[in-house]
């Protein structure tokens, strides 16, 4: 799996905006949070774990667990997850998937 450097800002409400999209269903800051959601990815090929900040000083490091990846907003707010990867208890939301990205395994 790849872990992507997030950014803290939100993306562009525009459905029609292309790039790449996808669907938050999981979300964790806490060093536990951080093996949950990777060992959910290994279950799971569409889940990718995504670094992120919740706050403006980049001092508190999340990560948020990203389900699908498509072409347009649209697309992904049409899009409905598995039960089985989305958190009990949580909503899910769509987001603009970074640029840039690091692996962080070995294959």
């Amino acid at each position: 799996w790849v872990l992507f450097r997030g950014q803290s800002e939100d993306p562009p409400s525009n459905t029609e905006a292309t790039g790449r999209w996808g669907v938050v269903v999981d979300f964790g800051c806490e060093p536990y949070d951080v093996t949950r959601l990777q060992r959910k990815a290994d279950r799971y090929d569409d889940l990718t774990p995504v670094r992120t900040h919740t706050t403006d000083d980049a001092t508190t490091e999340c990560w948020r667990l990203i389900w699908g990846d498509f072409p347009t907003r649209a697309a992904a707010e049409a899009a409905t997850p598995p039960d089985a990867v989305v958190s009990e208890g949580f909503g899910t939301d769509v987001v603009a998937l970074p640029e840039a990205e690091q692996s962080t395994s070995d294959d």
